[in-house]
Order: structure tokens, then sequence, then C-alpha cells
């Protein structure tokens, strides 16, 4: 695996750089509080979202509700959520709510595949993964970000 300087002083996996290098201006989320950027690049099999801030449940729907929107105009059903250094802030309810009654309603399909990144000692989004889990949802966490970008890159069925 070829790690690059994420700038901020971090390292991460080439692809996820080139995906971040290669955004357009008009594609790139740019909060003024700078929350999230969300990405999508061309021949990509998946809509890059970075996470600045701790997730809180207004956060993870204005980043879900933006990602659904670029996934329809793009054409595009994987995620990879990048959130390295944003624990999770959401209640287990919340969790809950925003799976059972968001998702769907925003346009997440239940086959396709999205992986959340997160830092090895970081176990607050665990929960939100077998919340999709038992919801049908296709959704993984992550602590190696080249594991999730093979995983999100893989064509074998999905288990």
């Amino acid at each position: 695996m070829l790690l690059v300087s994420g700038g901020d002083g971090s390292l991460i996996p080439s692809g996820i750089d080139e995906a971040k290098q290669k955004v357009s201006v008009e594609e790139s989320v740019r909060e003024s509080i700078m929350q999230y950027e969300v990405s999508v690049t061309e021949g990509q099999t998946w809509i890059y979202a970075r996470v600045y801030d701790p997730i809180t449940k207004t956060l993870a729907l204005d980043l879900l509700q933006d990602v659904a929107r670029r996934a329809t105009k793009h054409g595009i059903d994987n995620l990879l959520i990048d959130a390295r250094g944003a624990p999770s802030m959401k209640s287990s309810i919340e969790d809950y709510n925003i799976i059972n009654y968001r998702l769907e309603e925003l346009g997440f399909k239940r086959w396709s595949k999205s992986a959340i990144v997160v830092d090895p000692e970081d176990k607050t989004h665990h929960f939100f993964e077998t919340c999709t889990k038992n919801a049908g949802y296709n959704w993984r966490v992550f602590s190696d970000a080249d594991h999730a970008t093979q995983w999100l890159d893989s064509v074998q069925p999905v288990s």
C-alpha cells in the first residue's frame, strides 16, 4: 500500500488522495466551517466524503443528503466516508432512526456498498454498521482505508 501525505500531516492511501486531487471546484462541498467535503472523481466507482468534525445527527443528515444528491446526479451508488478523527456523537436511537427512516427516503439502495473508514481505536461507528446490516443495507466499518477501497472496488458477491 502506497501512503501519501494528506496535507494535514496524516498519511492516506494514494487511491483516496488521487480522488481528492481530481475533484473539480464544482464537485467539492466546502462548508463555511469545513465540517465535511464530498467529491466525485470521473471513472471512480464510489463517492468520497471526508468528515472533519465529530459526527452529530445534523451533520450526518446533511452529509447523507449531499451524498445522495451527488449519487443521483452521477449514477454512482457506492460511498466511502473517511471519518478518521471524526467520532460519532449520535445516540443509538439517532443511528437507528437515520438508518430505518431516512436512508431509503434519501435514495440509498440496500445493494450498494458504503464504507466508513475510522481510526483503529474508534468504536463509535460500529453500532451504525450493525443497524445498517440489520436493516438490509451493505455498510462496513474499516480501520484501514486501503481495505475499504479494495472492498468497494471488488465485484465479488457481498456477504
